[in-house]
């Protein structure tokens, strides 16, 4: 995430103000997720306590299903392995922008605040514009 920070410091448009952050939402997301699986895994091999919320995640993950801890992100209805899946696509899509620019393509549904976004293709417009 710094390292994105600071490649686009100098660059203030809307469209990079929404990278940083939806980086910045999918990197929290990210470690949570190795934070509650190295704690699951700690659990099962007796080293730490496994509390109620690990207990929770060992439950959704026999059942194949998002763990409670990791659906905050973005809304999904998909089972664990296609979410894991469209997890690895919307990742791959911001690194991808990250790297190369803006895609000429935006998927709107990778986007864990679709509004945030849409606005600002708006102030974008509007500068452009001259608004």
């Amino acid at each position: 995430m710094n390292v994105l920070k600071h490649k686009t410091r100098s660059d203030d448009s809307p469209l990079t103000v929404v990278l940083n952050q939806e980086v910045q939402r999918y990197n929290i997301l990210l470690e949570i997720m190795k934070y509650s699986l190295e704690q699951l895994f700690k659990g099962i091999k007796g080293e730490v306590v496994i509390s109620p919320e690990l207990e929770e995640m060992l439950v959704s993950l026999n059942q194949n299903v998002v763990p409670k801890a990791w659906s905050f992100a973005y809304f999904s209805l998909k089972p664990l392995g296609s979410w894991n899946s469209d997890l690895k696509e919307r990742y791959k899509f911001f690194e991808t922008w990250a790297n190369k620019g803006a895609p000429f393509v935006f998927v709107i549904s990778y986007f864990t605040y679709p509004t945030g976004f849409t606005t600002s293709l708006l102030q974008k417009y509007s500068r452009k514009a001259g608004s």
